[in-house]
């Protein structure tokens, strides 16, 4: 009949912690320090490569993404940047470490005037 899909992908579930206010998403150690990173406007080119870069690489694109999503005047300033138009489609991380620095200090500027 048809074709059936025999590898089923597992899917990675949220690990939530209860407490007397509800409950919460647990948040690694290492992803943790990665937003606090970026909170204090550290650099992604700052770090040598390991672990933790990897960590600072993901959140800043999922930042970058959600802003880009949401914002108008980002995808303006992406395309300045990057000389691209913004695709939803386009994967951010094929962009270097100082291309996503850039875009992400000059989107904060921007979003602070």
């Amino acid at each position: 009949m048809g074709n059936k899909r025999k590898n089923k992908t597992k899917k990675i579930k949220t690990e939530y912690k209860f407490s007397g206010f509800g409950r919460y998403p647990v948040v690694s150690i290492s992803k943790y320090k990665a937003m606090r990173v970026l909170d204090n406007l550290g650099k992604l080119s700052d770090y040598p490569k390991s672990n933790f870069k990897k960590d600072v690489k993901e959140e800043l694109i999922r930042r970058l993404t959600f802003i880009l999503k949401k914002r108008k005047f980002a995808r303006n300033i992406y395309k300045n940047v990057t000389r691209k138009k913004y695709n939803k489609k386009y994967k951010l991380s094929r962009l270097s470490d100082k291309r996503l620095d850039q875009l992400y200090i000059s989107i904060l500027e921007r979003s602070r005037k």
